[in-house]
């Protein structure tokens, strides 16, 4: 039998059916969400006799089960996409299956360590942060290269006519099919080569790309070791992007870099991007001696890890997100991100590269917050209470923070957009607070 696409889209909507979603799942295992694979076998004996409990047995720990919860069109399906495998008169997934927002990701099990040099990683911190960091708009031609999991170029295809996917990992072309068919998407191009080789010199108006960015002495794991020296990874691709950018296109990579124990994290990066023809807003999410590095990436062998950094003169690495936007021009804005980002940064992106082009005067602009939270604490300064803390959040956003100065909360009060801000009460206090929230992308022209 062959499952046909109308087939697959109905056993990935069994999953929902079932409730094999990232809040349900981590629920069954009383633990925070979202939940690994590694964190489903700490606590598989929390699991229960119901469905979903089966799902995560077979799709997130990889145990054999008696039986499963599909009906038998939908087990038929499972088993010729290669999903479900027969087992001794039980069932067992020879890949793992992850929740992505109204998806399913396939990707290989991890629970019991990584064994081959081709794993396809599943949907971990870097590949939320990137989504987050993905400008969410139409496009024509989007690229998602190293696409692993697949995950970005599912995400991509939602809102882009046609999706090219590259990997030089044939085992993450097979699982990315799998994927694209089990979720009824047949706008996304799978093309096999290493790093930029499989796009020549095509242009695209997206790009999102997650690649081998960890500093490693090593190549034993495709996804995570680039193969090249120090930070020359990151560095290739953030000076190789703005080639592949249409006009006006928009780019954003996790990169990891270099810098001196004095150093401007962000002087690097700039340096790369000097010449580049794009307007960048780089976002770095950690920093890390080469120590802390070194145990982080190899909790086998650490110390020939920190070895390696020694004899390059590594002192510390910086990990991040750098976005691009083709224009010509070559202004940057930098960030350190006080949190990792909260839902879709995309609008906070793109209200950042607004204040970039902005040339006006602010207090001429009708301004309003972005839906945000605001944090005060107070410290007892012996008459009374006084601020110590004031600060911004946004609902979703990039994870930074934004200071704010008492004197002008009562401006921030009325920045509702009714008026322009030299209207307000206060506003010419508060200009340089609410400058700089319009810098970070917390404020936008009405």
């Amino acid at each position: 039998m062959t499952a046909t696409v109308a087939g697959a889209t109905a056993l990935r909507d069994a999953f929902g059916r079932i409730g094999y979603d990232v809040e349900r799942i981590a629920a069954a295992l009383h633990v925070d969400p979202p939940a690994s694979g590694g964190i489903a076998t700490e606590h598989r004996l929390r699991l229960g006799d119901d469905s979903l409990s089966e799902l995560i047995r077979l799709f997130l720990i990889g145990e054999r089960v008696a039986a499963t919860p599909f009906t038998e069109e939908e087990l038929a399906d499972a088993i010729e996409l290669g999903l479900l495998e027969r087992d001794d008169g039980g069932f067992r997934s020879p890949v793992a299956l992850a929740p992505w927002p109204g998806a399913i990701v396939a990707h290989d099990h991890e629970a019991d360590g990584i064994r081959r040099r081709d794993h396809v990683a599943g949907v971990g911190p870097a590949t939320r942060t990137l989504a987050s960091l993905t400008i969410r708009r139409h496009a024509a031609r989007a690229l998602d290269i190293g696409t692993g999991n697949a995950a970005q170029a599912l995400s991509l295809a939602r809102h882009a006519d046609e999706v090219v996917a590259t990997d030089i990992n044939p085992r993450a072309l097979e699982l990315a099919a799998t994927t694209m068919r089990l979720n009824g998407v047949d706008t996304v191009e799978l093309r096999n080569g290493s790093f930029f080789e499989p796009i020549a010199d095509e242009r695209f108006d997206l790009i999102a790309t997650n690649p081998p960015w960890v500093v490693s002495p090593d190549t034993a794991f495709m996804y995570r070791d680039g193969g090249l020296d120090r930070d020359e990874l990151s560095r290739m691709f953030v000076q190789t992007l703005p080639r592949h950018l249409n006009d006006g296109g928009f780019a954003s990579a996790l990169v990891c870099w270099v810098h001196g124990e004095d150093e401007d994290w962000s002087a690097p990066l700039r340096r790369w991007l000097e010449g580049s023809g794009c307007d960048a807003v780089l976002v770095r999410y950690v920093g890390d001696d080469a120590i802390s590095y070194a145990m982080k990436w190899s909790e086998v062998d650490p110390e020939r890890w920190l070895e390696h950094y020694r004899a390059q003169g590594i002192e510390r690495l910086s990990t991040g997100g750098v976005v691009l936007r083709r224009s010509g021009g070559d202004r940057v804005a930098a960030f350190d991100a006080a949190d990792g980002p909260a839902g879709s940064a995309s609008n906070q992106l793109l209200r950042i590269f607004d204040a970039l082009d902005f040339r006006g005067d602010l207090l001429d602009e009708r301004l309003a917050l972005a839906p945000h939270r605001l944090e005060e604490r107070l410290a007892w300064a012996g008459s009374g209470y006084a601020p110590e803390r004031l600060v911004l959040h946004l609902d979703e956003g990039l994870g930074v923070e934004a200071a704010v100065e008492p004197a002008a909360l009562q401006t921030l009060f009325a920045l509702d957009g009714s008026r322009p801000l030299r209207e307000l009460p206060g506003a010419d206090a508060a200009l340089p607070t609410i400058r700089r929230l319009f810098e970070l992308g917390f404020v936008e022209r009405l």
